[in-house]
């Protein structure tokens, strides 16, 4: 996958030539590692643009919104309420939450299972510059604390070294304004 960072991107912040090549597969891995673990906690889906199909099922007949389950959401292609294609002008798209809202307060969707689908484009067109540095940071991190797996303390004499645990916190305030924090459909 590797779709947040770059390898010289990490080397950079590391410190390490480019021409020194004797971590390039460990910088590798944690590409893929930085890429997985920025999706799971900000809640996204998909980094790179997509199109995506959804089926969605509506228990209640006060239903009047769907929450897509990929984020961020830049269009709706289509909205199909039991094979019929709704009017355009009938809903909208909240792009701040990923929510298809019906316009007129009075309507809801149809109850029933996979009564709703909604065809949409979901992620990135480009990877937001901060986005892309919180996982350089975050792959740095993990390339530092590597060398000290398992060891969060050392004393010798009067010299003395903690690790620090957990997410830098420099990626979390820049992860911090892409987490979507909405509890996911059991």
């Amino acid at each position: 996958m590797a779709d947040l960072t770059t390898q010289s991107n990490v080397k950079s912040v590391l410190g390490i030539p480019t021409a020194v090549t004797e971590h390039d597969g460990l910088i590798d891995m944690l590409l893929d590692v930085v890429d997985q673990e920025v999706l799971g906690y900000t809640g996204l889906s998909t980094l790179t643009q997509q199109t995506v199909t959804e089926y969605h099922d509506i228990l209640d007949s006060t239903e009047n919104e769907l929450r897509l389950q990929n984020f961020p959401v830049s269009s709706i292609t289509s909205v199909k309420e039991s094979d019929t294609t709704l009017e355009t002008s009938t809903y909208y798209l909240d792009t701040g939450v990923g929510y298809v809202r019906l316009k007129n307060l009075g309507s809801y969707f149809a109850v029933g299972n996979q009564k709703i689908e909604v065809v949409y484009v979901a992620g990135y067109s480009s990877i937001p510059a901060d986005l892309s540095y919180a996982a350089t940071v975050l792959a740095a991190a993990h390339f530092n604390s590597g060398r000290h797996a398992g060891m969060l303390y050392e004393q010798v004499a009067t010299y003395r070294y903690r690790r620090r645990e957990g997410m830098p916190e420099e990626a979390i305030r820049i992860l911090a304004k892409y987490r979507r924090v909405f509890a996911r459909p059991s």
